[in-house]
């Protein structure tokens, strides 16, 4: 049973997703609906989104009473290094080239929501251990992948943690939580993960 705080978070977690895809069928990328499909799986609240054949995904997770962000994406190249994608998150992650990264995806209503105007702000809502919160997971699967042709997923996870000093803030003002979500784990995580392959 989740308690209300998972619920908004899934909330804010199926809105994300929806800009996520939305940001492909609008203009300048255009692409068409059935090329950037929405999933539906059990195990996610929101669903999932194929960009290109990668599938991407964002659950909630609570452990000992903190809320976490699980952003997941599926591993198809047998090249794909761990130790790379830490490498590079961490890059991505830091005050120095994050900002730029989630400018170019920020809308009016992203500044709105920032106090100074920088977006690194939305950093300090959550957690990161590089070697601790990354890690790849395997799931056995009922037919063979179409991209990969065996009978197994490999997932590249990474949990951000929400702060518990700023949990409450964030759940009142849904849209910013959304805001952090969308260019802070979600964009930030992507960006690496393409850099890495």
């Amino acid at each position: 049973m989740k308690d209300s705080a998972s619920e908004k978070i899934d909330e804010v977690l199926v809105q994300v997703m929806h800009r996520y895809r939305d940001f492909f069928l609008g203009p300048g990328i255009n692409m068409d609906e059935y090329s950037v499909p929405l999933r539906v799986r059990p195990d996610f609240t929101a669903p999932l989104v194929t960009v290109m054949g990668y599938t991407f995904g964002l659950k909630e997770l609570t452990v000992d009473n903190d809320h976490y962000i699980e952003v997941s994406g599926n591993v198809y190249s047998s090249g794909f290094s761990l130790d790379r994608f830490r490498e590079r998150i961490k890059e991505e992650l830091s005050k120095k080239i994050a900002p730029g990264i989630m400018k170019n995806f920020a809308t009016e209503k992203d500044y709105a929501h920032l106090e100074n105007g920088d977006f690194y702000e939305y950093a300090q809502y959550f957690e990161f251990s590089p070697e601790e919160d990354i890690q790849i997971a395997t799931k056995k699967k009922k037919e063979e992948s179409k991209v990969t042709k065996k009978m197994e997923d490999v997932i590249l996870q990474q949990r951000f943690k929400i702060k518990k000093k700023h949990l409450n803030d964030l759940l009142k003002s849904p849209e910013k939580f959304a805001s952090a979500v969308y260019l802070y784990c979600l964009r930030l995580f992507v960006s690496a993960y393409r850099k890495s392959l």
